[in-house]
């Protein structure tokens, strides 16, 4: 069979609607979510799609889980467009939260069968394989990381990206960075681990779209390590260019070219490790805290702490 269209687009962005269009213009039979549920044979195809194995591409494919695919369909298809369907972030966030995600989430709670079967191949598909495990989280933009990471290891090619915390939602996306052979993972650490980890380390990047405070930069500049932030909230409120990290857009290139300059320059390294120390120092000891917390009870309590 011969495929003219390979949908590139996630679930939740019209691929239902892209589907029957396809279809009343010729392009069926269509391939979507659907028949996955709807045809058991199909389930043991796309569970051997998702431990890796290769085979054959032939159908027409939109939606879920052919998406997350769909350079290898195009690969086996070089002569198929490939069409992308898309939709605002928030929104489509929002719709997924409310639609699909549930029943990957609670999963468990499915009797064993062939739904709970479709329901475990999703999971794997869409939120470990492409989501990371992080599908109910859009804010820490784990694949901008991977992104600037593999840019600035063009440049600087003993660059190591180094992780803690569990290796198997992440390996995908890394290896489809390339980046499989510049990634040390270190386990779960404890917190009797992490000032060692974070002494270990040049740098710690924040990719995130959003945060609170972030304290994860706070811990690191108390070992005086530098911070590299996207302005996504928190760290803007600690993070000062060019005396402890440095406040980039959401944009792989920029966190990249910094990574670059902080590591290419050692002088200047040290001097925003120095202080990144004392900004943990003056803003957040201890005694600091207590004293700002006690300003603050005073003057909203009229009362000492």
């Amino acid at each position: 069979m011969t495929v003219s269209v390979v949908g590139a687009g996630f679930g939740r962005t019209g691929t239902n609607s892209l589907k029957l269009a396809l279809e009343q213009l010729g392009f069926g039979p269509c391939h979507h979510m659907f028949e996955v549920i709807e045809n058991p044979s199909q389930l043991a195809f796309w569970q051997a799609v998702a431990r890796g194995e290769t085979l054959d591409w032939d159908a027409v494919f939109v939606d879920w889980p052919s998406a997350r695919y769909w350079r290898e369909i195009a690969e086996h298809f070089p002569a198929a467009k490939v069409l992308l369907s898309v939709r605002p972030e928030e929104s489509w966030f929002i719709s997924v939260q409310a639609t699909i995600y549930p029943s990957m989430r609670d999963r468990h709670e499915t009797e064993p069968g062939y739904v709970r079967d479709v329901m475990d191949m999703a999971n794997e598909v869409v939120v470990e394989q492409t989501f990371a495990g992080r599908l109910d989280d859009a804010r820490k933009n784990f694949p901008l990381l991977l992104e600037a990471m593999a840019r600035a290891g063009v440049v600087e090619p003993t660059l190591r990206l180094v992780l803690c915390g569990e290796a198997e939602y992440a390996d995908r996306r890394i290896a489809e960075f390339g980046l499989g052979d510049r990634v040390r993972w270190m386990g779960t650490l404890d917190d009797d681990a992490m000032p060692a980890y974070f002494r270990s380390l040049d740098m710690l990047v924040i990719p995130s779209r959003v945060e609170g405070h972030a304290i994860v930069g706070i811990e690191a500049m108390a070992c005086g390590v530098p911070v590299i932030s996207t302005r996504c909230g928190g760290p803007e409120d600690y993070v000062v260019d060019g005396v402890n990290g440095y406040l980039t857009g959401h944009d792989a290139a920029e966190i990249a070219d910094r990574i670059i300059d902080v590591t290419r320059d050692r002088e200047m390294r040290d001097r925003l490790a120095l202080g990144a120390r004392r900004s943990a120092e003056e803003g957040f000891a201890p005694d600091v805290f207590d004293r700002a917390l006690q300003r603050i009870w005073r003057t909203v309590w009229n009362e000492d702490f």
